[in-house]
C-alpha cells in the first residue's frame, strides 16, 4: 500500500523520499496505537476462572522445591591480575601465568 501511493506524489511535486518516510512513520504509529488498544481491550475482558482456595491452602507457607543454595566459599585467596605470580618467577600474574590456569 505505501509503495503504490509514494510513485505518484513525485508528480505531485513532493519528495518521495520525504513523503515515505513520513507516511510510513504515520502507519507506523496507527499499528501502535492498534496493539495498544487491541491489549488493553483484551485485559478488561479477561476472565480468570480461579476455584476457591481452602483454609489450608491460605494459611501454608510457600516452601522453595529442591535443596537451598550453597553459597560457594574459597579455600584460597584468589590471585589479582596485578599480584605476583605464585609461582615464584617475580612478575605479574597477568604477565605469568594468567592464561595457563584457565
Amino acid at each position: 500500500q505505501l509503495k503504490q501511493g509514494i510513485g505518484l506524489r513525485s508528480y505531485g511535486q513532493k519528495d518521495p523520499v520525504y513523503a515515505y518516510t513520513s507516511e510510513g512513520f504515520e502507519m507506523f504509529d496507527a499499528m501502535v496505537d492498534e496493539i495498544r488498544e487491541q491489549t488493553v481491550r483484551r485485559l478488561f475482558t479477561m476472565q480468570v476462572n480461579a476455584g476457591p482456595l481452602s483454609r489450608v491452602q491460605l494459611a501454608k507457607p510457600i516452601e522453595p522445591k529442591g535443596e537451598s543454595a550453597n553459597t560457594f566459599s574459597r579455600s584460597e585467596k584468589k590471585v589479582g591480575r596485578n599480584d605476583p605470580c605464585p609461582c615464584g618467577s617475580g612478575k605479574k600474574y597477568k604477565a605469568c601465568c594468567y592464561g595457563k590456569n584457565e
